[in-house]
């Protein structure tokens, strides 16, 4: 096992049994980085007996949600009171082999997971996808349908009016590459505004990085391009997409690209140039600084794991691992978060993050298998079948993860290397790159006079 494997098993391993299979105040973040198929379904059973409909809990069932609302306050009381993480694991083991079933009442409660899940399928299949639709769908499941669609798209056209304000206040034409200056204005600038109907003028900020739980261990709405409509105030995850989704509604084209523990953004002028903007700095960047962040190797370049742009259904499947990623939040595992990931990797079967959760769960039945097995030493697990095929199967994630080039980047590191972007040299280099680029946006006119 490779050095970055060793990492992750170790980081797995604390991150599985870190939770518990059903539903925490306290979300658990499942992967540290950015880290969004079948015809339209017709009603279908998820698990057998499970039906397409809502019923009041019975009575059984009341006592069941009890039952669960007593395990999690008594696990989360020990974990407070200091009790090992090994004797919460070995507490849990035992469920780890086999995930929940989902029975009518689970289903009533996460029926919004299943219908985004559904949908989001129905637009991979079609190649439909609308972001605004499908992020909206995404933050409305965690949030139990309280997110009203129409008060998301009217943030959503308070920004897009916005840019084609700053188009017309800088007297540019409706182009791509208008559009892609105007939405970074967004990002970057203070925009002033005078309203003739009330004779006052508004200054909006732009949006800006929120270093405050911007990994979403706290409250997994840090994540959410809504909060970032409300507060002004994202991260790596948030900034993109909401950049993504303006150029969807201006009827340009950006597109969405992975660094290590990062993602940004990259358009094309008409001669085909790549540009890469920095949502979180607001600055057009160069790839030589992308490159620097020391965590792309040549493996990750071969296998377009970092810089390459992600197409229609790779952003499909970021979309259906995000509502994943929630459902893990809330619920833990169970034959959701199974369909999510089938759905993840046919869509886009080299997604990282749908890699690493499957690890987690490969090692985690592993270890419970060789527990099981009274613990034998390496070269003795080949007697135990059960045991060594899951641990070969949990080796071969790991392999995989490793043959797409990744390595965990620190979160010091990663903190690091986004500051550098503000460094003298790099300012500079931006300045030189936003020089270029508005030559290409603002071309200067030569007008030849004839002699008289």
């Amino acid at each position: 096992m490779s050095r970055s494997s060793k990492l992750l098993l170790t980081f797995f391993v604390v991150l599985f049994f870190g939770h518990t299979l059903y539903a925490q105040n306290k979300p658990v973040p499942v992967a540290e980085q950015i880290g969004v198929l079948p015809t339209p379904p017709a009603p279908k059973p998820f698990m057998p007996g499970i039906q397409d409909v809502v019923k009041p809990p019975s009575l059984q069932l009341q006592r069941q949600y009890k039952q669960i609302e007593q395990e999690v306050d008594a696990y989360e009381n020990r974990r407070q009171n200091g009790i090992s993480a090994d004797d919460l694991e070995k507490e849990l083991l035992p469920d780890v082999n086999t995930y929940p079933v989902i029975y009518p009442g689970k289903y009533a409660l996460t029926r919004n997971y299943w219908d985004a899940l559904f949908k989001l399928e129905a637009m991979a299949q079609v190649d439909s996808l609308s972001l605004v639709h499908g992020i909206y769908l995404v933050e409305n499941a965690y949030l139990d349908g309280k997110l009203p669609f129409d008060k998301f798209q009217k943030l959503i056209d308070n920004k897009v009016e916005l840019c084609r304000y700053i188009m017309k206040r800088d007297k540019l034409p409706d182009t791509d590459l208008a559009k892609q200056y105007a939405i970074q204005k967004l990002f970057s600038d203070k925009i002033s505004r005078y309203d003739p109907r009330t004779k006052t003028t508004k200054v909006i900020s732009p949006f800006s990085y929120d270093f405050n739980d911007y990994m979403g261990r706290e409250h997994w709405e840090n994540m959410f391009v809504s909060k970032l409509l409300i507060s002004g105030k994202g991260q790596c995850h948030s900034m993109p997409l909401l950049y993504l989704i303006m150029a969807e509604q201006l009827g340009t084209r950006a597109y969405l690209s992975y660094a290590p523990e990062h993602s940004y953004i990259q358009f094309y002028d008409p001669k085909g140039t790549a540009y890469h903007f920095e949502t979180t700095s607001g600055l057009l960047v160069s790839q030589n600084w992308l490159m620097q962040s020391g965590f792309i190797n040549a493996t990750a370049i071969k296998h377009n794991t970092y810089l390459d742009t992600l197409d229609r259904q790779q952003l499909t499947a970021l979309l259906i691992m995000d509502l994943t990623l929630g459902y893990l939040q809330k619920y833990g595992y169970d034959g959701f978060v199974e369909q999510g990931l089938k759905s993840v990797q046919s869509l886009s079967p080299d997604n990282l993050q749908a890699l690493m959760v499957q690890a987690n769960i490969a090692t985690a039945r592993a270890m419970q298998a060789i527990r099981a097995a009274g613990s034998p030493p390496p070269d003795k697990l080949k007697d135990y079948p059960e045991a060594y095929n899951l641990y070969t199967q949990m080796q071969q994630y790991y392999k995989r993860i490793d043959n797409l080039g990744y390595q965990r980047m620190p979160p010091e590191a990663y903190q690091r290397w986004l500051a550098s972007v503000k460094e003298a040299a790099r300012k500079q280099e931006s300045e030189a790159i936003s020089k270029r680029f508005n030559e290409v946006l603002k071309p200067k006119v030569t007008i030849n006079v004839k002699p008289k």
